[in-house]
């Protein structure tokens, strides 16, 4: 049997997880991502471990019961994003780019 997981020790099959998912983020080359049920809590040190760097800006909506959240995470050096609605099972982010100001 595995010896039980010391508080002081991370956990690194999540550090494997978010590591395939940042290679997959990277890969796809996407600059706006969005992930369903995802049934953490979010802050920018979440976001940090499962992004790559530059997706510095980010909404969500947190998970309610067996409902999982929703994050959307975006590059700001490529679009500016504002919310624009929430409730309890959606959220809707509207983007302008700061390339060519297109909403």
């Amino acid at each position: 049997p595995a010896a039980p997981q010391r508080p002081d020790q991370p956990d690194l099959s999540i550090n494997k997880k978010w590591n395939s998912i940042r290679d997959k983020i990277m890969e796809s080359k996407s600059e706006i991502i969005c992930l369903q049920k995802i049934k953490e809590t979010f802050d920018i040190n979440f976001i940090k471990n499962l992004c790559p760097s530059d997706f510095d800006s980010f909404e969500f909506l947190p998970f309610v019961g067996a409902s999982g959240g929703i994050l959307v995470v975006w590059k700001s050096s490529a679009f500016m994003g504002q919310l624009v609605f929430s409730n309890d099972y959606a959220i809707s982010v509207e983007f302008t780019s700061k390339i060519n100001n297109d909403s």
